[in-house]
């Protein structure tokens, strides 16, 4: 009975031996029948316990602590986050500029920016077209998102918006991606539109 009801005292092996023999049995029997219990055998195994327990501890060990959860750090605001990443483009734009303006054929150019950026198209000519309106005006490219930038850069925003934009954003004013695209109306819709992007990419190749 005791063994089945208390195993981690079973289970320490010469100890739990040990422990019975610093326990008086004929006494505890001694006591139970003089108190009189109706069942002798269960009231010697509880009184074994007790005395187990004042040796080898209780027989069920209190469960451990909850570990105390560490809260994950807070992650910086994008506002810090996303400048090293627009300045990253701006450099990358810059040097494209620079090793366009040494190479004039298209196809040339091409190679070289895959065999020395490792860079697609698509990409070359968004950070060429930002760093050659913005490259340097830091007051500008370090309060946008790259987003807002390439709308902001765009060679179909009519040059009276771009100014009055770029005015609100050099005194503070937080301009977004969104608002650009509300000032930039829809000059892009349709044919017309499409026809806008082509010139622009040919621009910036």
């Amino acid at each position: 009975m005791v063994i089945r009801h208390h195993p981690r005292w079973a289970n320490l092996g010469l100890e739990w031996l040990a422990a019975f023999d610093k326990i008086a049995l004929i006494e505890l029997r001694r006591k139970v029948k003089a108190a009189k219990v109706k069942l002798l055998r269960v009231g010697i195994a509880t009184l074994i316990c007790v005395e187990l327990e004042k040796i080898l501890g209780p027989s069920v060990l209190p469960k451990p602590p909850k570990p105390v959860r560490v809260k994950a750090e807070q992650k910086p605001p994008a506002s810090l986050t996303r400048v090293p990443g627009v300045e990253k483009n701006i450099a990358l734009g810059l040097q494209l500029l620079a090793l366009r303006s040494a190479i004039k054929s298209n196809c040339a150019f091409g190679r070289a920016v895959r065999r020395q950026f490792d860079i697609d198209g698509q990409h070359a000519c968004e950070v060429m077209k930002v760093a050659r309106v913005y490259g340097a005006r830091p007051e500008i490219f370090t309060r946008l998102s790259w987003n807002a930038l390439l709308h902001l850069a765009s060679p179909t925003l009519p040059a009276a918006v771009r100014d009055a934009l770029e005015r609100r954003i050099v005194v503070g004013e937080r301009i977004g991606t969104a608002e650009i695209r509300r000032a930039h109306g829809r000059l892009k819709a349709g044919k017309r539109g499409r026809q806008a992007d082509q010139r622009a990419q040919r621009w910036a190749a």
